[in-house]
């Protein structure tokens, strides 16, 4: 997988390359390895920021969130799904509640929501 995102990232497939680089982090939480999970989900960030591709920005916010929880950094990944809501509120805004409706993005939402809530208590 990592080999894919790099490749498609030389080639210019950028979104591509972003995607493969989730589908891996989320293969690393998975397979209970967070740190290098962690890794590619910051490289994911930072390509998805540059390139404004926000619905990826979103879910690579929302699976560091998991990476940081499993890493029992709870503080920073409360933060990472407060970033996570606030893109997804942002993009709502703009499209309207059908978002809400996108099945892969319901757990997000409920995850989002109950870090938060637990950060506050």
């Amino acid at each position: 997988m990592k080999g894919l995102a790099q490749q498609a990232d030389v080639t210019g497939l950028k979104y591509l390359a972003i995607e493969s680089s989730l589908a891996l982090a989320e293969a690393l939480l998975k397979a209970g390895q967070p740190v290098p999970a962690r890794q590619e989900l910051e490289r994911a960030i930072a390509q998805g920021e540059r390139l404004g591709t926000r619905a990826l920005v979103l879910r690579a916010h929302y699976l560091m969130g998991l990476a940081l929880r499993q890493s029992g950094n709870e503080p920073d990944a409360a933060r990472h799904f407060a970033e996570a809501r606030k893109l997804l509120d942002s993009m709502q805004k703009e499209t309207g509640n059908d978002l809400l409706k996108r099945d892969d993005l319901k757990t997000l939402i409920a995850d989002s929501d109950a870090a938060s809530a637990a950060v506050r208590r």
